[in-house]
């Protein structure tokens, strides 16, 4: 979450996002960092993909409007103190 969430507004590649998480490169037909972002949404209650969407071709993007103020201050925060993605 935090991989997404420390970039809220902008799309991040899944090419980005394999290396960022997994720290190799997609391999164009591996499923991994689609399960993980399914999971997460269940996780946060996203089931509609309003807060984390798919943008078809491109990647994910962490909608920044869609959290909570709190939310957001704390998911930057953590990413700013260099804590462990989720």
């Amino acid at each position: 979450a935090l991989a997404l969430a420390s970039k809220a507004g902008e799309v991040q590649s899944r090419e980005n996002l394999y290396l960022k998480l997994y720290k190799r490169e997609y391999d164009g037909l591996d499923r991994t960092l689609d399960v993980r972002i399914s999971h997460l949404r269940k996780k946060l209650g996203d089931a509609d993909a309003s807060r984390i969407r798919t943008v078809w071709g491109h990647g994910y993007l962490f909608v920044a409007d869609a959290w909570g103020e709190e939310f957001k201050r704390n998911a930057l925060a953590s990413a700013s103190q260099g804590l462990p993605h989720a």
